[in-house]
C-alpha cells in the first residue's frame, strides 16, 4: 500500500496524507480532490459491477433477428406472441439471410439464427442452438435401405 501511496504522491506532486497524532490526515489537496476521486470510484464500481436483471415489461428496444425462412416461419409466430405479452414495449424485425458477414451481429444483426462463417471474430458468441438430424425416407423393397446414406449417394440415387 505505501508503496501505492508513493506512486500517487509523485503523481499528483502532493503528499496526500500527512502525520497527525496517531494517525494520518488529508492535505488541503487531497481534501480538495476526493469529491472526484469518490465520484470515480462509485462509477468504476458501477461498470465493474454485474448487470442487473431487466424489467422486460419496461424495455423499449427494437432486435434485429436475422433467420432463414423455414426457421422465421416456424419461430416467429410463437416468439412474437410470447415477446407482446412479456415486453410489449419490444419490437421485433426478422431480417432475411442474405450474405452472411460476422461483422453485421456488431452492427446490423442482434442474433443470427444459422450458419455463420468461419472463423468468428472473437467477440462474436456462437452457442448451437439445436442439430439437425437428416432422414431419408423410402420406399419398401428399394433396396439401399439401412446403409448409410452420404449426400453424394442421395443426389445419384432416382428421385420420383
Amino acid at each position: 500500500m505505501s508503496r501505492t501511496l508513493g506512486r500517487l504522491r509523485r503523481v499528483v506532486g502532493d503528499p496526500l496524507l500527512v502525520p497527525s497524532g496517531r494517525g494520518l490526515t488529508l492535505t488541503p489537496r487531497a481534501r480538495e480532490m476526493q469529491p472526484r476521486v469518490q465520484a470515480a470510484l462509485a462509477g468504476a464500481v458501477a461498470a465493474l459491477r454485474p448487470p442487473t436483471d431487466v424489467e422486460l415489461s419496461s424495455l423499449r428496444r427494437e432486435f434485429r433477428i436475422r433467420a432463414k425462412d423455414g426457421v422465421a416461419l416456424s419461430l416467429g409466430a410463437p416468439l412474437l406472441e410470447l415477446v407482446a405479452r412479456e415486453a410489449p414495449g419490444v419490437r421485433l424485425r426478422l431480417l432475411p439471410e442474405g450474405e452472411e458477414d460476422s461483422a453485421d451481429l456488431r452492427t446490423h444483426v442482434d442474433l443470427d439464427v444459422g450458419e455463420l462463417p468461419d472463423p468468428l471474430p472473437h467477440d462474436v458468441r456462437a452457442p448451437t442452438l439445436r442439430e439437425h438430424r437428416m432422414v431419408a425416407v423410402t420406399r419398401a423393397g428399394a433396396g439401399f435401405a439401412g446403409a448409410p446414406l452420404a449426400p453424394e449417394r442421395f443426389a445419384a440415387l432416382p428421385h420420383r
